[in-house]
């Protein structure tokens, strides 16, 4: 199984080059951006074109799939074989798991992944995490993490600190 996952898009392209196993002006993408679901359809149209915009600019062929297009898995699974990268844009992720489950997408990537497609996924990252998901710590003070829009309810952030950091946490909302 092979998975890209990423803060924000493609921050490094020679790690995803190596998942797909050739270089990435000879890949196609499927894009999948369910995520963005919650814009008016004309700010939705934008946000898909910028992505579109940002794979071609690498080369890459890419075909949107709007997976409120299907409701059984067979004809999603045949759309999403003709890509060698399934790409989720981050945004909503409620949005996303909402059309996932419905259009038999859950169904389908499974065996997809298995017969070697490479899935990526972006979740945009708070003011302070970088394009490789990293913070840097530079003194005492409020570091943001996650966007409050991005980041909804029921959600879990793991944070790992090397031993001997001292942290204090402070969480806002319900």
């Amino acid at each position: 199984m092979k998975l890209y996952l990423s803060s924000y898009r493609i921050p490094e392209t020679k790690s995803l080059q190596d998942l797909l196993e050739k270089p990435l002006d000879e890949t196609t993408v499927a894009l999948i951006p369910n995520a963005k679901d919650y814009y008016s359809e004309l700010a939705w149209k934008y946000k898909v074109q910028s992505y579109v915009d940002y794979f071609q600019n690498f080369g890459m062929t890419v075909n949107v799939v709007d997976l409120r297009e299907y409701d059984n898995s067979e004809p999603l699974s045949n759309e999403l074989r003709k890509s060698d990268l399934i790409w989720a844009a981050g945004g909503n992720t409620f949005c996303l798991r909402y059309e996932m489950k419905r259009s038999g997408f859950e169904g389908c990537i499974r065996e997809l992944l298995t017969e070697g497609k490479v899935a990526g996924l972006d979740q945009p990252g708070g003011e302070d995490v970088n394009a490789q998901g990293k913070v840097s710590l530079n003194g005492a003070r409020l570091y943001k993490l996650v966007k409050a829009d991005e980041f909804l309810k029921n959600r879990r952030l793991t944070i790992t600190f090397p031993a001997g950091v001292t942290v204090n946490a402070f969480t806002f909302g319900s």
